[in-house]
């Protein structure tokens, strides 16, 4: 089972009940105005109300669903695009400039156009999360292909590999950090695009909760959806780790050095 292999570093538990306590004392203590700063007693509290009347479950569930659908698109492009766009030198020159062009638009900037395109729905959020995951697993996968050392390349074409062995032998291994790094960012990504693009024109999803819990200045709401935010990025984070440790167990930035 993936859980049983999942490890929690002592280190990050102690420095989250660190963390904890430093803000319940700041609370208590009246350093800051419980109004707009909330104990973590207080935002458990809401948390737990809102997770058993179902309707933060209901929110984080569509969220979460929106995250993986668009990561899943805009990641399996990127992929598709940036392992020949590193591979061939002529395929990077001719998309290098688009991705030059197009890469520093805000992607949310473009809602207005996409929603003249596809019009207010569910389509329009999934490719503006889908763009901005793109763009971030294309620029690693490329660079991750293009750094692998040419020694190793011409080792294994002087020792009679074939072009696709090359590939599968020493391409796709040695740019395997790279990439995994990209999907790392792009799920990240992935995340913070969703949440924009519910709160700007949502009717459900974390990003809706948050933004009808911040009309109605209800602090505790708002830290309590952002705290379930945060507990499904770790979640998914720590799956994603425990992915790229399987993936490439030969190397030393995956598996951690002393």
């Amino acid at each position: 089972m993936i859980w049983r292999r999942i490890r929690f570093s002592p280190y990050s538990v102690i420095t989250v009940t660190v963390f904890l306590l430093l803000w319940q004392g700041i609370v208590s203590l009246r350093l800051v105005n419980p109004f707009f700063l909330p104990s973590p007693l207080a935002v458990a509290k809401t948390l737990v109300e809102t997770l058993g009347s179902g309707e933060l479950l209901k929110h984080g569930a569509v969220t979460l669903g929106r995250i993986f659908h668009g990561f899943f698109w805009g990641a399996l492009v990127g992929l598709c695009l940036g392992i020949p766009a590193g591979w061939s030198k002529k395929i990077y020159e001719a998309v290098n400039p688009f991705i030059a062009a197009t890469y520093p638009l805000p992607k949310v900037a473009l809602l207005p156009l996409i929603i003249v395109y596809l019009g207010i729905g569910e389509m329009s959020r999934l490719v503006i999360i889908a763009m901005a995951v793109f763009y971030v697993v294309l620029i690693n996968t490329i660079a991750g292909v293009r750094h692998v050392d040419p020694i190793l390349v011409m080792a294994a074409q002087d020792l009679g590999a074939k072009t696709i062995q090359v590939f599968k032998k020493v391409i796709l291994p040695g740019a395997l950090p790279m990439i995994f790094a990209g999907t790392r960012l792009g799920m990240g990504i992935a995340f913070l695009s969703t949440v924009v693009t519910e709160m700007i024109f949502g009717d459900k999803g974390l990003g809706y909760f948050l933004g009808v819990r911040g009309n109605m200045m209800d602090m505790t709401g708002i830290f309590a959806g952002l705290t379930l935010l945060g507990g499904l990025s770790i979640l998914v984070t720590t799956c994603m780790e425990w992915v790229s440790r399987k993936a490439m167990p030969w190397s030393r930035d995956i598996q951690g050095i002393r």
